[in-house]
Parts: structure tokens; C-alpha cells; sequence
């Protein structure tokens, strides 16, 4: 997976950041021109795009696994 500096322009939906037991960070995002929402895993420098679904709920249980 690619990293990437700043989480594009087009995720300006209702977001949620979400910190781990083990401070791993996580943002979910939403596209509302696409009605898609994207998980990204926060790095020092930047953000990692885990996964993009149609429903925020299969991406907050890619984080539990």
C-alpha cells in the first residue's frame, strides 16, 4: 500500500478518527459525491488507504482483525 501525505479533497464527509488500545490511529472517511466511505491508518508521515466500502461498518471491523 501506497502512502500518501494529506487524505484527498474529495473525502470532505463526516469523518471519524478512531485510536486503538495500541494508539494505532485510524480514519474513516466519506466521499459525498460517491456516497463511499475509505479507512486510512495514520502514519508518521502520512496516511495508509486500507479499504473503501459502501457502509462505514465494514471498515471498523477491518480494525478489530
Amino acid at each position: 500500500m501506497d502512502k500518501i501525505k494529506k487524505i484527498p479533497k474529495s473525502e470532505s464527509g463526516c469523518g471519524v478518527i478512531i485510536t486503538t488500545k495500541d494508539r494505532e490511529i485510524y480514519r474513516v472517511t466519506n466521499n459525498p459525491t460517491t456516497k463511499k466511505f475509505t479507512l486510512w491508518h495514520q502514519c508518521e508521515d502520512g496516511y495508509i488507504k486500507i479499504k473503501t466500502a459502501n457502509s462505514p461498518l465494514p471498515l471498523y471491523r477491518k480494525i478489530d482483525d
